[in-house]
């Protein structure tokens, strides 16, 4: 199997679970108050972020001695599990202790302590779930990483939307998700404590620790900053609020979604072709293909944001519809980032890439504790999109110093341009029927000037000439 069909097929495990999310927005919505809604978003960060102080980088320390030292790799094995076993007791007892002051930082004093619990117990969880498929990431078992995790979000949402049916509340919603992740573990465990060894010497763990911190240090920087928006507005303004913009963002994050399979086989195909020398020449074409292929998507989702809304939401988060075409703009640029870093990741410089998100992460705070007052969610969609230009702009400037290629600027200006116009076209309540044809006219000047209507078509040729010849 090629690297490229190896990266889709991780990105196709992905794509689906965050498909699935989309699909079932409209009956979370329906069946969530905003202000469980936004409880709920609050509770999935904090047992992300429990995750990650669990692992400690160890996950992606063991992918890598997993792969290089193959003699010792149930050595490996054994000693991460046993040192997320150790600081996941170590870390329950920590918020246990804490579960009354972390209860009013993270919802409000009027939450139930045991709320807090039972996320700490999520995240937990998910640190044996994620640490378990890494093994099968290292051992390039595609299928079997795939199957796991689309598995784990098909009983997590099935039987999570049982307990909210049965009146079970978030509570209901986050067992459901705990209950699902134990239930694959089950499954698999067999197979894993077939490669398990003995973990002496235990001093193993002292490499693997200088690895992944680093990187722990980077995830937590980027899951602080991704998360702060929907934080400061709860602490600012009310979970109810928190409830109205994820939704919102749940919309704008269809432009993500679109971003899903290219980022997950791009650091492959990058790498590779800087192997060859080829990177600087295609590296021009991927800026222009990914800016005006997310810029398409950018603009569709910014147009018919109402509908779209409309159709996926349910009533009560009315607010959230506001903040779609300016999260939706700063996910275009995010797409931009994925290709302006390269520069940094080919030269080895990625010492950079935590400064510069933490750099980014202190200006989102500073702008969302200023604006949010003033602007509600507004403020804070405004407070993401700021911080997402300042850090493109970072990467940009870094990658071309260490990597300089001839980006085509003209034809990822008109990406820019085309979201811009959208987005101003969607402050105007313009009927349907008005905004139809202006989509149409933004999208078609988009394609032809960045050519990605030639891209789809050769790919398209080529893919059936590859059919025909089977």
């Amino acid at each position: 199997m090629s690297l490229w069909r190896k990266s889709a097929g991780y990105a196709l495990g992905r794509a689906f679970t965050s498909f699935l999310v989309f699909l079932l927005l409209p009956i979370l919505t329906r069946l969530l108050t905003p202000e469980m809604f936004g409880t709920w978003q609050i509770m999935a960060f904090f047992a992300a972020v429990v995750m990650v102080m669990v692992q400690l980088g160890l996950d992606q320390a063991l992918f890598r001695f997993y792969v290089i030292d193959s003699k010792n790799r149930g050595r490996y094995l054994a000693v991460t599990y046993l040192f997320v076993a150790f600081a996941s007791i170590v870390m329950f007892l920590i918020v246990f202790i804490l579960r009354n002051p972390l209860r009013t930082v993270l919802l409000s004093r009027m939450s139930s302590p045991n709320l807090v619990l039972l996320a700490t117990l999520w995240g937990i969880v998910d640190a044996f779930f994620f640490t378990t498929t890494t093994v099968f990431q290292a051992e390039e078992r595609v299928s079997t990483f795939v199957m796991c995790d689309v598995a784990r979000a098909l009983l997590g949402y099935g039987m999570g939307l049982f307990a909210l049916q049965a009146g079970y509340g978030i509570a209901g919603l986050v067992w459901a998700w705990i209950f699902a992740a134990l239930a694959v573990l089950f499954l698999v465990f067999p197979l894993i404590m077939k490669k398990v060894a003995s973990p002496r010497p235990i001093a193993l763990v002292l490499p693997m620790i200088r690895y992944g911190f680093p990187l722990a240090i980077n995830m937590l920087i980027i899951k602080f900053f991704t998360f702060t928006d929907r934080w400061l507005i709860a602490r600012l303004s009310g979970l109810s609020d928190v409830g109205s913009y994820s939704a919102g963002l749940k919309i704008a994050g269809i432009v993500q979604a679109a971003l899903i399979p290219i980022r997950y086989a791009w650091l492959a195909r990058m790498f590779n072709l800087y192997k060859e020398g080829r990177l600087k020449e295609k590296l021009p074409h991927f800026w222009r293909q990914i800016s005006g292929f997310i810029g398409f998507v950018a603009v569709f989702v910014i147009i018919f944001a109402k509908e779209i809304f409309s159709l996926m939401i349910g009533p009560g988060y009315e607010s959230g519809r506001f903040v779609i075409p300016i999260l939706a703009a700063a996910f275009f640029i995010d797409a931009l980032i994925l290709v302006a870093d390269a520069g940094i990741y080919v030269t080895g410089k990625t010492s950079l890439i935590p400064a510069y998100t933490f750099f980014a992460m202190l200006g989102n705070i500073f702008l969302c504790i200023l604006w949010i007052p003033r602007f509600g969610v507004l403020g804070a969609a405004f407070a993401v999109f700021v911080s997402y230009a300042l850090l493109f702009f970072m990467f940009w400037r870094a990658g071309q110093f260490l990597y300089h290629v001839d980006i085509p600027y003209v034809k990822v200006f008109s990406s820019v341009v085309a979201v811009i116009l959208s987005m101003i076209v969607s402050t105007g309540e313009f009927a349907l029927i008005v905004r139809l044809p202006i989509f149409v006219a933004i999208s078609t000047a988009l394609i032809l000037v960045t050519g990605i209507e030639r891209d789809a078509t050769a790919f398209l040729k080529n893919t059936i000439r590859k059919r025909g010849k089977k």
